[in-house]
């Protein structure tokens, strides 16, 4: 949604109450045994583009924890196991 608004000439600064939502229709769907229900989006924030290029520039700590980021590919790693086998996957399977 923000790659729409920045195209469009939109910039978040002094924006930060009403920029970065996606619209209900392009939120997530849980499904757990057999109920299924929509997951609002969280709020998009391309400051942490900013914070990751400085990161990079000057050496220095970047938004994400680099093991917090690891944890985060386990999540979505057990996340398509689940979905291409049918079946609950717990982190410790991986």
């Amino acid at each position: 949604m923000q790659v729409v608004g920045i195209r469009a000439g939109e910039r978040p600064k002094g924006r930060r109450a009403d920029w970065g939502h996606e619209a209900a229709a392009r939120w997530g769907t849980l499904s757990v045994n057999g109920e299924s229900r929509k997951i609002p989006s969280l709020q998009g924030d391309y400051t942490n583009y900013d914070r990751f290029a400085e990161a990079i520039a000057t050496g220095g700590p970047g938004p994400v924890p680099a093991q917090e980021g690891v944890e985060i590919l386990r999540v979505l790693d057990a996340a398509r196991l689940s979905a291409t086998e049918y079946r609950r996957v717990t982190l410790a399977e991986l």
